[in-house]
């Protein structure tokens, strides 16, 4: 099990990128806090996409090697657990997309025509978006390729960790075949055809079964503590930045190499991080943070597109800064926040398919 500190380590994580995320776009859009864009610095919402992908590794390894101990839990279970936490947020935004898109657009030019159409809103609502399909993001919603690549690699290590319980033959073929279309997304993405971001969700993997690794444990909190620095000041070297500002194999490795180890330091520390008062905030903002990553992208592009506070960018990012939260809590508030209760009623309702009970995640 995660220590407490861990586990306020890596939630407080989760809410900073997600965040960062949304006032990097910000920015990016209104010119603003250069400091935090291309080429005075990678951009900051590209980094904190690669801290999501290390986060979901170790959390996907953690929450399966703690299942697999629970009698019962099986692939099956997974898949489906997993499946409702990404769908139920993600259809939703796509759907309200769907509309809006066609009434922000009627007088305003759409900037990617070729994407908003009924073929690309299918292939978003299965995430066939990575190689080897070419299938864009629907209409303005350019983030959802990152979704897309999370959940074919929970699909490929699912399997890795679980077994298929004892289910109708059918069923059991359909999990198979699943899996196997998922090897094509996690060997080319690893080969460097998507990002390079399925190395780090592995790196996450392997972190978790690090900090239960006896030998890691005989490492001294002070080489973890003095590696975590040197590799924090790898980051200001400017010859490991990415070309383009995004995304490479050395930068992706360069953010992902302090979180390895301060997670591992983390894992040995024996009190919390988040204050007391603090834990309630911070957990409120962990619960939405899904539906925000979701949901900003497309309302920033319109505003940026109509032209307004082309005259006031600091106004400009403030204003989709905070209609982004009030969106996001709006959305969160119907679907991430209930998405469990959504699951039990829907499993409920299947239960004929599989013979493995439903089980309660802790995520």
């Amino acid at each position: 099990m995660l220590n407490r500190f861990t586990s306020d380590y890596l939630l407080l994580l989760r809410v900073i990128a997600s965040h960062v995320v949304v006032a990097g776009h910000a920015a990016s859009y209104f010119g603003i806090m250069s400091f935090s864009q291309w080429p005075n610095s990678p951009y900051f919402q590209s980094s904190a996409v690669i801290v999501f992908f290390f986060l979901s590794g170790f959390t996907i390894a953690w929450l399966c090697d703690c299942r697999r101990k629970d009698s019962g839990y099986s692939y099956q279970n997974f898949l489906f657990d997993r499946a409702c936490r990404i769908f139920i947020p993600l259809i939703p935004v796509l759907i309200l997309y769907a509309v809006l898109e066609y009434f922000f657009y009627r007088s305003i030019r759409h900037p990617y025509p070729y994407s908003y159409n009924l073929e690309t809103f299918i292939a978003n609502v299965f995430l066939l978006l990575p190689q080897p399909f070419s299938n864009a993001p629907f209409g303005t919603n350019r983030p959802l390729w990152s979704v897309a690549q999370e959940w074919w690699l929970y699909i490929f290590y699912g399997l890795l960790a679980l077994s298929i319980s004892k289910t109708h033959r059918y069923v059991k073929w359909g999990l198979l075949g699943l899996f196997c279309l998922s090897i094509s997304f996690t060997v080319l993405d690893i080969a460097g055809r998507g990002k390079d971001l399925g190395i780090i969700w592995f790196i996450g993997a392997g972190t978790w079964l690090l900090t239960k690794n006896t030998v890691s444990k005989k490492i001294p909190s002070y080489a973890l503590a003095g590696a975590a620095t040197l590799t924090t000041l790898l980051i200001f070297v400017h010859s490991l930045w990415p070309e383009d500002g995004t995304y490479s194999v050395a930068w992706n490795l360069t953010i992902t190499a302090p979180l390895v180890f301060t997670t591992l330091l983390a894992s040995r520390l024996k009190t919390t991080l988040i204050p007391k008062v603090a834990t309630g905030t911070i957990e409120y903002m962990s619960q939405y943070s899904y539906t925000l990553y979701l949901s900003h992208y497309p309302l920033m592009e319109f505003i940026y597109r109509t032209g307004y506070f082309k005259d006031s960018p600091w106004l400009g990012f403030f204003a989709v800064t905070l209609g982004s939260l009030v969106l996001a809590l709006s959305l969160a508030s119907v679907f991430e926040f209930r998405y469990k209760q959504y699951r039990n009623f829907l499993w409920t309702r299947i239960a004929g398919f599989t013979r493995s009970p439903v089980t309660t995640e802790s995520r």
